[in-house]
């Protein structure tokens, strides 16, 4: 019953009512507990202090630069228009009906939003599993003619990757990539081959993670590609964050030339996408694992590959604890995923992106109903507290 307005932004002067269910309870120094007079209706207060107007009063007696403060003496000072009791109570419960309907809406598109979200998984997962387009192995068949398995294609870049090494010159016994180890992996369809991401490597340039210690932003240094660059299956072609080349090149096998798949291996795990050609000449966090794959590949493929539920969960439980979960590199190279014929690689690619497309446009549809909600919650708030949400003869009365 106690109201609770938050000291801080964003935004200033918001304001809740305590539920009894989480009693006893205390606040902390930035939330500061009122307790209205017992003849006023204390939901009134609270939809008063988070109305358009409530708001501008409170960012009006806030201070700060960046991030707006208001202090307690502040808060007592904000002016509560107060009318008759019963007229508190019907402009209360005319917004509280408003509000049940906005809720029922918002739940319902939270739903829709996590359905969207269902789907996407299961369109990875079919991808993955060989059942969301037809097989090379179904279409060769079905054609009357050859095709080349995975199993093929793998060993043909596993050959061509030592004999680039033999070319080389380099010395000492060639180091095969580690192979699968597939107990207890399900069976893949014909012309599938399980690989790990190591035998997909192109070698010359081995996988590893980034600068330990960037420093501080510097404007018009290296670019720097940190966790939160990478998002889903994708990776921002501007970093907000650049550092100083001197420090950027104590890790000159992590600069990108573009196309290598980037992997969160610190704190959010299993984070991947490609790197674009935007992005040649930067360099990345320790956090991020840099996995330049051989152009026999669909590298996009192998993205939505490790964004699958079964690749994901494989990652996170290969993770350690530390001071934040890790993922050794070790585990990323022996990171098994499944591997179809190269022009099955490109038509399931092809599918996802369309099918992705769909839910994409479905969500950002989603999300412009949920803010227009949020829009309405506010324009409940602004005509109860101009006098037109309730009619005028309750209100005189």
């Amino acid at each position: 019953g106690d109201l609770l307005v938050a000291a801080l932004a964003e935004p200033v002067g918001r304001c809740c009512e305590v539920p009894s269910a989480i009693l006893p309870a205390v606040v902390k120094a930035d939330c500061i507990r009122f307790r209205p007079r017992p003849d006023l209706n204390r939901r009134f207060i609270m939809y008063w202090l988070n109305s358009p107007t409530g708001r501008r009063n409170a960012e009006q007696h806030s201070h700060g630069v960046g991030r707006l403060r208001i202090n307690m003496a502040a808060i007592r000072e904000l002016p509560v228009p107060v009318p008759p009791r019963d007229v508190q109570d019907q402009i209360v419960a005319t917004i509280e009906t408003h509000f049940s309907r906005l809720d029922a809406t918002v739940a319902s598109l939270t739903r829709a939003k996590a359905n969207v979200k269902r789907a996407r998984a299961s369109v990875l997962k079919a991808a993955v599993e060989g059942r969301l387009v037809p097989t090379e192995a179904a279409l060769a068949r079905a054609e009357g003619r050859d095709y080349e398995p995975a199993s093929v294609l793998l060993e043909q870049i596993l050959a061509e990757r030592k004999a680039a090494w033999a070319a080389s010159g380099a010395r000492g016994k060639y180091k095969e990539p580690v192979k699968p180890e597939t107990e207890g992996l399900p069976e893949l369809p014909v012309g599938w081959v399980w690989a790990t991401l190591e035998q997909l490597g192109e070698g010359a340039r081995p996988f590893a993670y980034g600068v330990l210690v960037p420093g501080p932003d510097v404007p018009d240094g290296v670019p720097f590609v940190r966790v939160g660059d990478i998002g889903e299956g994708s990776v921002a072609d501007r970093p907000e964050k650049s550092i100083a080349r001197t420090v950027a090149d104590k890790f000159k096998r992590t600069y990108l030339q573009g196309g290598e798949l980037l992997l969160s291996i610190v704190g959010t795990i299993g984070r991947v996408g490609v790197a674009s050609a935007h992005l040649k000449g930067a360099n990345v966090a320790r956090a991020v694992g840099v996995l330049p794959l051989v152009e026999r590949i669909s590298s996009q493929f192998v993205v939505f590959a490790i964004r699958s539920h079964a690749t994901q969960h494989r990652l996170v439980g290969a993770a350690h604890e530390v001071a934040r979960k890790t993922l050794n590199m070790e585990d990323v190279r022996a990171t098994v995923v499944p591997v179809p014929p190269l022009a099955e690689q490109y038509r399931i690619v092809a599918e996802v992106d369309r099918r992705f497309s769909v839910l994409d446009a479905l969500n950002a549809t989603l999300d412009a109903n949920l803010a227009r909600c949020a829009r309405l919650r506010q324009s409940v708030l602004k005509r109860a507290f101009e006098g037109r949400l309730v009619p005028a003869d309750t209100a005189e009365g």
